[in-house]
């Protein structure tokens, strides 16, 4: 296979994710010290973009499962916000491709709460935890919140499906020079406990922050940002050591990945 950019063209608008997986294969011999191959990473991006959208699981978000009446009126007013934002295009917030609209979801999250007198915290993830270390420079943050209601915690992330994309959730990509793990979603769904988790938050929109929930979100996150360095290093096992409390200082600022993980494991992989 050669690095012809014209070759390329396949992809868009094709669910063709086992010539993605050759190419991501074939990337990893390819000297990726020039010009050429730097132009082909470039448009093999944005070709990539252009794919139909396939999720690796079911991402039906429906308010009727929802049984708590205080989280479900919030939830059901943010929808009602997002559709009129959007002025109409939308009749469904199934219909929505939630990429890129975790900010501004979160935030309609957190206003309607405060307006219900619900506490909620906006929370940000950063890559590696860290917005110092910029790993992929300003891009790759997500938002989402935590709920408390009658002395329970609640996690809500209305935009989580935009995670679980078939094109951008092969394993892979590990390995790739300039490029990223797969998304969250892959990491999710390979692990039972990590996928019961993910499929609550996808058809419900949120989950009760117990029984290790935080460390099975955040894990997926986590093993997002390692690159093949750390699996030449410590072997191909998709799990972490962390725990919920580790989490909660990671997403408060105390901690991150990068005290515990070398710098060069972490990111787009550079031979």
């Amino acid at each position: 296979m050669d690095l012809d950019i014209n070759d390329l063209n396949n992809l868009v608008n094709s669910d063709d994710y086992e010539y993605l997986r050759k190419i991501f294969n074939h990337l990893k011999s390819v000297n990726d010290n020039n010009n050429e191959y730097l132009k082909y990473i470039n448009c093999l991006l944005k070709c990539r973009d252009k794919m139909k959208i396939n999720y690796i699981c079911d991402t039906i978000l429906d308010t009727y499962l929802i049984n708590d009446k205080a989280i479900k009126n919030i939830i059901n007013k943010t929808i009602y916000k997002v559709l009129k934002y959007f002025g109409g295009i939308y009749k469904d917030i199934n219909e929505l491709d939630m990429t890129n609209n975790c900010t501004g979801i979160s935030l309609y999250v957190e206003k309607i709460s405060k307006e219900e007198r619900v506490e909620c915290e906006l929370k940000d993830i950063w890559p590696a935890y860290s917005r110092d270390e910029k790993i992929y420079g300003n891009r790759g943050f997500h938002y989402f919140n935590i709920l408390e209601i009658d002395n329970k915690k609640y996690l809500v992330d209305l935009t989580y499906k935009q995670f679980f994309k078939c094109n951008y959730c092969l394993e892979e990509e590990i390995g790739v020079p300039l490029l990223c793990a797969p998304l969250p979603g892959f990491f999710m769904m390979i692990d039972e406990e990590r996928k019961k988790v993910a499929k609550e938050i996808l058809n419900k929109g949120y989950i009760e922050l117990k029984n290790n929930v935080l460390k099975h979100y955040c894990d997926g996150f986590t093993l997002s940002y390692r690159n093949k360095n750390y699996y030449n290093i410590h072997g191909y096992d998709y799990t972490t050591t962390y725990k919920d409390e580790d989490y909660y200082n990671f997403l408060n600022g105390v901690d991150n990945q990068i005290n515990h993980e070398s710098i060069k494991c972490i990111g787009s992989l550079r031979k």
